[in-house]
């Protein structure tokens, strides 16, 4: 008994200890809690293929004008044969890098990082063409982070909100908004919803920089509601 009793004593000390080990780093995760790091990463492999059939080419610039049957006006147009375009095979990296910095009590900071390029390939190449009217010449702004291009890792969002305003309910936003990957497009990618106000995907997926005025007030017969500019 005397030496059930010392085990049962020596057991009740190791779990004080580890008791205060839970203690101490839970102390020190809150002390850390002020930034959040994560990310994603994809592969992809596409192959793509089509079937361009015979058509009558409009040219706007020619002088030669085609007439197709008597009767009929004269066009600028010239025949074209059929063809068939494809991509056999193009596989894609995409890396995301998610930051989220609590600056101080009522300012928060969120940033989206993208790499996304084609395999062996530190251009675009693979997928440029004049059949994708965003990277013909190039990808715009607002689309660079989401065609495959190099390894360089660039801006998707970066803002910052400013809450509680004079505690108020009045905030102020500024930066890089957070426009793309909304709903429904992140249920396609596998991803959470980008917060509670994002821009639906089939109205904007299309990044840009801008700022928003909020004020929410206190209505009871409408709770939640807020007006944003």
């Amino acid at each position: 008994m005397q030496e059930m009793q010392k085990k049962e004593a020596l057991k009740e000390e190791r779990i004080t200890v580890v008791e205060q080990k839970a203690e101490k780093a839970a102390d020190g995760a809150g002390h850390l809690s002020w930034l959040e790091i994560g990310g994603d990463y994809r592969f992809r492999f596409d192959s793509l293929r089509g079937k361009v059939h015979d058509y009558m080419q409009y040219n706007p610039f020619t002088t030669t004008p085609y007439q197709p049957a008597p009767g009929y006006p004269l066009f600028l147009v010239s025949p074209v044969s059929g063809y068939t375009a494809k991509n056999d095979t193009v596989f894609t990296n995409r890396f995301g890098l998610n930051l989220r910095a609590k600056a101080t009590e009522d300012i928060n900071v969120k940033a989206r990082l993208l790499m996304y390029k084609v395999f062996g390939h530190e251009t675009m190449t693979p997928v440029q063409g004049n059949f994708f009217a965003d990277r013909a010449f190039g990808p715009f702004d607002g689309v660079v982070t989401h065609v495959p291009s190099d390894n360089t890792l660039r801006v998707d969002y970066a803002y910052a909100t400013w809450s509680n305003i004079g505690d108020a309910p009045i905030w102020l936003s500024v930066g890089r908004r957070p426009s793309t990957g909304g709903v429904p497009g992140n249920l396609r990618q596998n991803a959470e919803r980008i917060g509670t106000a994002g821009i639906p995907n089939l109205l904007v997926d299309y990044a840009f920089d801008g700022a928003s005025f909020g004020f929410a007030p206190d209505i009871e017969a409408l709770p939640g509601a807020y007006v944003k500019l």
